[in-house]
């Protein structure tokens, strides 16, 4: 594969349509790109940005794949060598995550208003001379308003993978408001690569990680030589793990935040993990359970490591309150 095919793709610079969705002031955003319900209001709450996503996932497919015959058309190639995916919606659970942890603060609010990526696709092409063409079409055509975009061949991910991710409007007169989705662009090569050198050790070892218990020293070591190995988990696999994990898995999640706490510094990482821990110890203990004061206190230090001094302290405080209840003592 020669390096020029890649080059090409990182030195492509890209307009979008949006001008940036920052607004003038500290946490100001414009109001044209919050998301709309049905009725092309902005949405205040989860049902009405899922119906909106449930009604237009046909509009991006027909939309999407009419994208591909025109790349294909120009290149002369085939489009059925091109590998399109519509994944369901975006976990409930999940888009009220990042919605709170992530745009809970903008201005308008609510945060779920912010949430691009409930209804997304991705496409897979063979060539660098298709990629390009992709960029060209979603620039020029009406049909796509850019609103955000993200060239990881400039700057690539932690594991050094290399996509494109757009964050596009919809202007679609079917629906009567507007949409916003995302569309992840691959490259085939790429993609080889990353399976082939490192993402398949994340899959095997994290597979053998949730599955019988090991000891704990045993694990640390292996946890550590995989990263000395070079390898990295990226925040959508590590998403990936945790709507998979279980009850069963509480001990080895709890591993597992420590691992990126201790070892790695990757506070984010461990909170979304101490977050997990946290639903399956309710779940399973109830929610004045005296375990969730140790969740509490843990998520606590992961919060002020992140410089989230306020949320820290309140955290601090509900691991303090539980303690106290169940020690019988008066605060």
């Amino acid at each position: 594969l020669e390096v020029d095919e890649f080059q090409r793709i990182r030195a492509r610079s890209i307009q979008n349509d949006s001008g940036g969705i920052e607004g003038d002031g500290p946490y100001q955003f414009k109001a044209q790109y919050q998301q709309q319900s049905p009725d092309g209001k902005p949405v205040e709450g989860m049902d009405e940005l899922y119906e909106a996503a449930e009604i237009t996932r046909p509009i991006l497919k027909e939309t999407v794949e009419k994208l591909v015959k025109a790349v294909c058309q120009h290149c002369h190639d085939d489009p059925t060598n091109v590998e399109i995916k519509f994944p369901e919606l975006k976990g409930r659970e999940r888009a009220s995550r990042k919605a709170e942890d992530d745009y809970a603060g903008r201005i308008p609010g609510p945060g779920i208003a912010w949430l691009y990526d409930v209804l997304r696709c991705s496409l897979l092409f063979q060539s660098a001379d298709q990629v390009l063409k992709c960029i060209d079409i979603l620039e020029q055509e009406e049909a796509f308003h850019i609103v955000k975009v993200q060239n990881r061949f400039q700057t690539p991910a932690l594991t050094g993978y290399r996509d494109l991710n757009f964050h596009i409007q919809l202007n679609n007169t079917q629906l009567g408001f507007k949409h916003i989705c995302e569309i992840q662009i691959h490259h085939r090569a790429i993609q080889f690569l990353d399976y082939t050198l490192t993402t398949h050790k994340f899959y095997e070892y994290f597979r053998s990680y949730f599955s019988g218990a090991t000891g704990s020293l045993e694990e640390r070591l292996n946890d550590l030589k995989l990263i000395g190995e070079g390898a990295a988990v990226d925040e959508s696999f590590l998403d990936e793990l945790l709507e998979q994990s279980g009850e069963e898995d509480r001990p080895r999640l709890r591993r597992l935040a420590k691992l990126f706490e201790e070892q790695l510094c990757e506070h984010g990482w461990a909170y979304k993990v101490w977050e997990r821990v946290l639903l399956l110890e309710t779940t399973s203990s109830g929610e004045d359970s005296v375990v969730l004061s140790e969740v509490y206190y843990y998520m606590a230090g992961t919060l002020k490591q992140l410089g989230q001094v306020e949320r820290s302290l309140a955290l601090y405080q509900k691991a303090l309150d539980i303690r106290l209840e169940h020690s019988g003592e008066d605060p």
